[in-house]
Formats: C-alpha cells, sequence, structure tokens
C-alpha cells in the first residue's frame, strides 16, 4: 500500500465520497478511513463499508500477493478483469444505492 498506512473506522460527521463506487457516506454511517504516505507524499482516502467489504472479499478471493492488491481507486477495475461475478454484481449494486444518496 505504500510508504505506510493507517486504518481507523469512523463514523460520518458529514458527508463523504467514498474512493471506490465514487458514492455518498451519508451523515452517521460507518466508513473506513486511510491515511499515510505513498513515495513520499502524504494520502487520505474515506471506503464505505460495503466497498471494504469487497475489496477485502476480493483479495481474498483472488489470492492476491500484497504487492497485487488493488490500489485506493483501482477497485472497479481489478474486479471488472477478474471473473469475480459475485462481487462485480455488488459492486454495481452498491454504486447505484450510494448514487441515489443526495450530496
Amino acid at each position: 500500500m505504500g510508504d505506510f498506512c493507517q486504518h481507523e473506522e469512523r463514523k460520518a460527521r458529514k458527508q463523504h465520497k467514498c474512493i471506490e463506487c465514487r458514492g455518498v457516506i451519508p451523515v452517521g454511517e460507518a466508513y473506513h478511513y486511510y491515511s499515510g504516505a505513498w513515495e513520499g507524499k502524504g494520502f487520505s482516502v474515506k471506503r464505505c463499508n460495503d466497498c471494504d467489504s469487497i475489496y477485502h472479499r476480493y483479495v481474498s478471493e483472488s489470492n492476491c500477493m500484497d504487492d497485487e492488491r488493488p490500489a485506493f481507486s483501482e477497485l472497479s477495475r481489478n474486479l471488472f478483469e477478474s471473473d469475480l461475478m459475485a462481487l462485480q454484481a455488488e459492486y454495481c449494486e452498491n454504486q447505484e444505492r450510494r448514487k441515489g444518496i443526495a450530496l
């Protein structure tokens, strides 16, 4: 994941956008916050619970090595290059559901 990466589970005090599905994380919903450094540059991203679950199942089911794991914002590309049809469908359903939440 980079030089270093920290992970926290948080509860949204304002609306956020998921780095993976680009959908809304509404106020009051739990989400995953990642921060750290990659090649000397700092980063912070937010991932909705659904995308975080799909990400970890993708890594497990595709038998990714640490250096093969999808970078932040690359989950959809990796999913749709795989043969994991159930995860692809779940990702699409989550994306559609989150698009319906107004910013």
